[in-house]
Parts: structure tokens; sequence; C-alpha cells
């Protein structure tokens, strides 16, 4: 399928910083963004006044409901638009169109990322994040397949471009996936660039508790 070089969909796991990515490109670019994990914060506060809990969101993935109101406000926003940056998970296969790209991050550094800068992640230990996220993207992959007859979505080939973003901040990292997408777009090859890095936005403090407990 021929790409839209003015709509990108960028995906990852929980705490990589797809959704502030999301939201630099717009400033960047001047596209219209919006977040699948946004819509679904709005749904929680819709349905019960308050932020989006731990409790809430493991309720939620019991009904495939919630993904289909997801997913179906976040096609409605990309129909609206002619220039998006998504945040969306699965925009790699429900829009085919845009440029796809999958951004990588260690565990322990997408965890305090979510505790640091994510209201459901203030007041929870790292240990239990990583718990409840390794649960959670367990579960991926039978309710996108049961939704959608698809598995991993973090399969590399199912992407334009690949970036491990670990150890970047937000701006580094949005630079190093605007150098990728150019290349894409103009070679129209998959790009992937999975640097190793010592490089770390966690405290080293924090990082030694958490590998010893892990």
């Amino acid at each position: 399928m021929q790409k839209n070089p003015n709509k990108w969909a960028l995906s990852g796991p929980p705490g990589c910083g797809s959704s502030a990515a999301v939201n630099l490109l717009s400033k960047e670019f001047g596209f219209a963004t919006i977040s699948a994990g946004a819509i679904f914060r709005k749904i929680c506060f819709e349905e019960t006044g308050g932020p989006l809990s731990i409790e809430f969101e493991q309720m939620a993935h019991q009904n495939p409901d919630y993904d289909r109101k997801v997913d179906g406000r976040m096609h409605q926003f990309m129909d609206a638009h002619d220039k998006c940056a998504l945040d969306w998970r699965l925009g790699w296969h429900l829009a085919p169109e845009a440029i796809s790209v999958l951004m990588e991050r260690d565990e322990l550094e997408r965890m305090w990322l979510i505790k640091t800068y994510r209201e459901d992640g203030k007041g929870v230990s790292l240990s239990d994040l990583r718990a409840f996220n390794r649960r959670r993207e367990d579960e991926f992959s039978p309710r996108f397949s049961k939704l959608y007859q698809i598995g991993d979505f973090r399969v590399i080939e199912n992407y334009d471009v690949v970036v491990r973003v670990t150890g970047l901040g937000i701006l580094e990292g949005v630079q190093l996936i605007r150098r990728c997408v150019d290349q894409f777009i103009r070679t129209g090859q998959q790009v992937v660039c999975r640097k190793e890095t010592d490089r770390s936005l966690v405290p080293e403090r924090i990082r030694a508790e958490f590998c010893v407990s892990g």
C-alpha cells in the first residue's frame, strides 16, 4: 500500500514515550495528534468520574468493547485530518496508509517514566508496575488475536520504522524518529535503528535497587 507521508502511527509498549513523542511531533510538524491511551483515560473518566486506575484497566482488558471504542474514535480522528500523528499500538494494522513506527525502550526505563510522569503510576512501586505491565503485555496478543486476528504487535517486520530509544529523552527520540522516517520516505525501505547504549534515564541508585529486587 502507498504510504501517506503526512500520517504517522507510533506504537510501542507502555511507557515507551510514544504519547510524548506524538505531542512533540505536533509542535514540530503541525500534525493533529491523538493518543489511544488518552482516549482510554477519557473513557475511564466518562464512566467513573476519576483518573485511570489499575483496577479500571484490568476490568477493561477483559471487555473487548473498550478496545473497539478506542479504535473507533481513533479512526474517526484519522479520517477527519489530512495531516496527523497517532499514538496507537495497533496503528500499523488498523491504519495501513500511515507510516508505522515502533518505539522500543528498556523495561525499567519504561516503568520509571510511568511512575514519574503518569497519574496512574504515581504512588505505585516500580516492582508492582513491572508485575502489572508484564501481565498487561501478556494479554495483548490474546486480545488482539480475538479482535483482529493478529498476534504480537512488536514483530518488527510489521513496521516501516523501528527505533530503540533507551537512554534518550523525548526530544532526542523524536529527532531519531524523524531521521529514520525521512530515510524511509526517500528509499521506501524499512529502517531499523536498534543501537545498544549504556545510557539510562533512571538514576543509578534506583536502577541498582530494581535489578536486585527483580
